[in-house]
């Protein structure tokens, strides 16, 4: 948990730092970007402290192609 704390706290950070210097800039698109990606990234952290299992993107990818990779097979067009 102290671990997760002292992420949060140097992303948010490095996050007001980076945020300040593209707004000035007025890359209004970019902060809107690396703002979500922050806020996603700071959710992961603590959710990881508190030991709350995140599931693997590799198994929703797995998911999503299965039925595609079947259709392939049954055309033809891949072998296994």
């Amino acid at each position: 948990m102290i671990t997760a704390s002292i992420l949060l706290g140097l992303s948010c950070l490095v996050g007001a730092v980076e945020l300040t210097r593209l707004w000035t800039k007025k890359h209004k698109r970019t902060v809107a970007v690396y703002a979500a990606v922050l806020i996603m990234g700071n959710a992961m952290i603590v959710l990881r402290g508190l030991g709350i299992a995140l599931p693997n993107p590799a198994d929703w990818l797995t998911a999503a192609l299965t039925p595609l990779n079947n259709m392939l097979l049954h055309l033809g067009l891949i072998e296994s």
